[in-house]
Parts: structure tokens; sequence; C-alpha cells
């Protein structure tokens, strides 16, 4: 009875695997399909489809992934409509916010890194906008963080508008998309100045100065600090540019955010504007609203701000993609604005930018292929499912021996993870030669499974050697032939004539003839030669007999 309700119990914990691993993958699909779903609602309908050679190679490129993501090829159609240019690598904004992002940017560090209150510690001694007063846990601080009143950082705003200042920004930290961003101005009462303040419910806050831009940049929208988008690609130790973009705020707006109304368009490395821009919505312009046209606009600035954020990347490593917002002042500097680990592939895709640019395919095959996973779980076993293969995590059942199996899903299972077998008395263990890892902690240090494995000879081929050929020389008999794939050695065998075959000799893959000194005058002597590989103990068939008659001196 005991043994009937431990069985039960096995078996339930059996069911719970299968729907754990079950709920688990559906919540992460299900995640970065909701993402791609909103955006989907926002773009408008490509007017010109794929053709059908484009969308061929989209399918081809994204079928490898297709065990961990599926692809909807509207992505890589509104994104060549959009851009003008086609590329199948074009990447869907969910597959980039839930599994990449998680990969290539570390989430541990995301906020604080994003906490615009402590930009100045991170980036000691780099230009940013200059912050008059913070708001840290509801606390009040000056610039160097020495705690204030709230009437004092009231008067220190009425001071500094008063003093010449047109308007301070006040803008929650941490944050991002000119959500929740309003101003203080000139003229404006302490009272008023304290209502403000008093009505942002975030406890966090940061308040600046309002900059200038140059006027190459003011020109295209004067209410607006315009700035620079710049995407970096922290790789192989060396910082690469991805992208680069001219945020402009909407006519009249006094924010430049992509998701506020405002209008971004492509600029070349040499500061030239591309020809077109685009909004939040997918809307495409060949001008702003306002009438400001892109097309040829030279942008001031643009090299040296590059060179900038080279250096700004390197004080955060632990961000190996990142979005700057730069601005360039009146005077031609570039000053950060704020920094985003995760930045808006929407944006730069839109100009033909790819997320990760050459380095897109790389580093979906490091991730995707490499080290993402599907979790699995059948009758027997618990196992992670790679694009190509399994890896063993858990063995259901109590059997004394148990074979691992070859293959789960039609993928080889190639390890054994640590744990895998813990809670059983397993005895023995059958390990086929495909799987190349069996962890030393994959049983309970109590149990001592006796591994017992087999030889991996599937696809495995050894040809039997052909070209050969052979001559006597004086006392001796000499023969040679081809190299063989995958062996590691041959052997070599004789029989005399009307006596029977032996073997005579083993040499190394690398030598391809033999030379027999044992042998007779006038004796015809038939050879025969064998590859074999010796990792996988297997051998072809013998060659057909040579005959060889031998000479004296």
């Amino acid at each position: 009875m005991e043994r009937k309700t431990s069985a039960i119990g096995r078996a339930k914990l059996r069911i719970y695997a299968m729907v754990h691993a079950y709920n688990v993958n559906r919540k992460k699909w299900e995640k970065a399909h909701t993402v791609d779903s909103y955006w989907e609602r926002f773009w408008k309908k490509p007017p010109v489809p794929l053709t059908d050679e484009q969308r061929r190679q989209v399918d081809d490129f994204w079928k490898k992934y297709s065990f961990a993501y599926q692809n909807n090829s509207l992505v890589q159609e509104y994104y060549t409509y959009m851009s003008g240019r086609f590329d199948p690598k074009y990447m869907p904004p969910g597959l980039f916010t839930y599994y990449l992002f998680r990969y290539y940017d570390n989430p541990d560090y995301h906020t604080a890194f994003h906490d615009k209150n402590y930009r100045e510690f991170i980036f000691k001694g780099f230009p940013c906008t200059p912050a008059v007063i913070r708001r840290i846990r509801g606390m009040y601080f000056d610039p160097e963080y020495t705690p204030m009143s709230f009437d004092g950082a009231v008067s220190r705003c009425h001071e500094l508008l008063s003093g010449g200042e047109e308007k301070l920004i006040v803008k929650p930290t941490p944050g991002g998309g000119g959500s929740g961003i309003c101003f203080v101005r000139q003229g404006n009462s302490k009272r008023k100045i304290a209502d403000v303040l008093d009505s942002i419910k975030n406890d966090d806050i940061v308040i600046e100065k309002f900059i200038c831009a140059h006027p190459s940049y003011a020109a295209a929208n004067p209410t607006s600090l315009n700035s620079l988008r710049i995407i970096s690609l922290l790789y192989d130790n060396q910082i690469e540019i991805i992208a680069i973009a001219f945020r402009m705020g909407a006519a009249g707006k006094e924010v430049d955010n992509f998701t506020q109304g405002g209008v971004v368009c492509g600029v070349n490395p040499d500061g030239i504007c591309a020809d077109f821009g685009v909004d939040h919505k997918g809307n495409r312009y060949t001008k702003h609203p306002n009438g400001f046209e892109f097309a040829g606009h030279q942008l001031y600035g643009v090299e040296k701000a590059v060179e900038f954020v080279k250096k700004l990347h390197y004080r955060i490593p632990q961000f190996r993609q990142m979005s700057w917002d730069i601005a360039i002042d009146r005077g031609g500097e570039p000053i950060l604005i704020e920094m985003n680990p995760r930045g808006e592939t929407n944006l730069y895709q839109s100009f033909g930018c790819l997320p990760f640019g050459d380095r897109t395919e790389e580093i979906l095959d490091d991730y995707l292929l490499t080290m993402y996973y599907n979790l699995g779980a059948n009758w027997d076993w618990d196992y992670k499912e790679y694009s190509d293969h399994i890896v063993l995590t858990g063995y259901g059942w109590d059997k004394k021996r148990v074979r691992v199996p070859e293959t789960l899903c039609g993928k080889p299972v190639t390890a054994i993870a640590a744990g895998c077998f813990t809670g059983t008395s397993i005895q023995e263990i059958v390990v086929p030669g495909c799987v190349k890892s069996v962890d030393s902690r994959a049983c309970a240090k109590d149990v001592t499974a006796k591994l017992i494995r087999l030889e991996d000879t599937r696809g495995i081929e050894i040809r039997c050697p052909d070209s050969v050929s052979g001559h006597a020389l004086p006392r001796q008999c000499k023969i040679s032939w081809s190299p063989i794939e995958n062996a590691t050695g041959y052997r070599i065998f004789r029989m005399p004539q009307n006596g029977r075959r032996v073997f005579v000799k083993a040499v190394s893959s690398c030598v391809t003839s033999y030379a027999d000194h044992n042998v007779l005058s006038g004796v015809t002597y038939f050879y025969y030669v064998r590859a074999y590989n010796s990792k996988y103990n297997i051998s072809s068939d013998f060659t057909k007999p040579l005959a060889i008659r031998a000479i004296g001196r």
C-alpha cells in the first residue's frame, strides 16, 4: 500500500511539472506578444506589402528561432515601408523588450542607473543638464545633496526665476518618455511654485534649468529643447554607434519626447538630416508639421556628440546597449540630458537601423540559440529545450535502472544537469553517447549510481579506403591508399596465396602507405586495408584484395 501511495504521489508531481512548464512558457510568450499587439494597434497597414521573395527571406531568417519566438512578418513589412529599406532582421518590439533586453542589459541595475538624481554621481566630470533642486523619498536637497527644507526649495526656485531664468523644468525620477514633466516659470509666485511641487505625487523629482539649444537644433521647433538620440553598443570592449536621430517637439510643445507627440528623423554621421521623419503612431513626414524641412538640414556638433557618448558608455559597462539623449547648447557643446538602458526600437528601426546594427544576427544566435530555452516536462523527465538540443534537469520516478533517452522533442539529449536524480535511489544509469556532459552533482550525495556509457555512432560513417595501389620492390611489398574522412587510423592485413588473412600493422590517420619487409621472394601476397575510428569503436569494410608478387634482390 505504501508503494502505491508513493507512486500516486509521484504521478501527481509529474502532472504538476508538465502544467508548470507549459504555464511558464506561455507567460513568456504572452508578455512578448502583448507588446507586439500594442504596437500593431498604432501601426498603419503599409500600402506596399512585402514581395513574395522578401517574405521568403523573412521566413527563412526567423525559422531557426521559431522554438522561442513566433515572428509576425508585419513587423518587417512595416519597417520596410517606413524606412524604404528591406531587411529580414528587423526585430519585433516584444522580442526585444521581454527577451533580449533582459539578457543584454542587466535589469538589476536598471532602476538605479536610470534615476536622474544620481546622473552626476555616475558621470562625474561630464556636463549634464544642471540640477537646481532634488527631491528624493520626499526629502529636498540642493545640487550637492545637502538637505534643505520645502520652503528653502521653493525659495531657491523663486530666486532663480527672479534672477533671469525663463523657466525651470520639473522631471519625475526615475521616469521616461516625457511623462509627468511640468514647468515653473518666470513671474510665478512662491505660492504658485509650492502648489506645483505639491501637485506632483511622485516622491522623486529633479528640477533643472532649461537649456537653450544651438540654433541648428532650435530651428526645428523653438519652444522645445530639441536633442539627439544616440544608440550605442558595447561589444568586444568597443563602443559602436547603432543609430543617430534628431528629436523635435511637436509644434508649440515644450518637450521633444517621441511619446509626447514629437517627431524624429534619422541623422547621418556627418550631421545631415534624413529626408523624412516619423511620429509615435507611425505617421511619416517629409517635413515637420510646423513647416520645418528635414532633408539636407545640417545639425551642429554631431561628431562631437558621438565621441561624448562613447566616453559616457564606458562608465557603465553593465549595459551593453544604451540610448542617450544629448543636447547641443548654444556654444555647440554636448550636454547629457538622460540615458535609457532599454531605448525605443520602434524609433530607430523606422529609419532602417537594426537594434544591434551588424551584430543583430550574432546576438540573436548567442541568446536565442545558445542561451535561451523553453522549460519542458513529460511523464518521465524535466528538461530544458534549446534550439537544437535537450538538457535533462529532473527524473520523475524511482526505478533502480534508468536509461537516458537519446532524443526528446526530436532533439538530441546532450547533457544531464545537477540535481537531475535527486530524491531517487537509482543504482544504474545508462547514458547514450550523444550525452556529452553529466554533472557530478546529478545524483544526491548519498546515492552512488553506476554510470554505463554507450558510444554514440549516430551519423558517423567510415568508408572503405579506395584507390588502393601497390608494387613490389626488392624484398618488400609497398601499398598505398587514399585518406578517409572520420578515420583515426588504418589497419593493414596480409594473406599469402592459399593462406589465411592476418593482421600486420596499425598506422595513424596521417599515414596512407605501408612497406611490408617480411616477405619471401616469389610468393604472391594479398593485402587488405581497413579504416577505423577509435573514439566510436567502428571500422570500415575490408578493401578488395590487392595482389603483389614479392621479388628478391
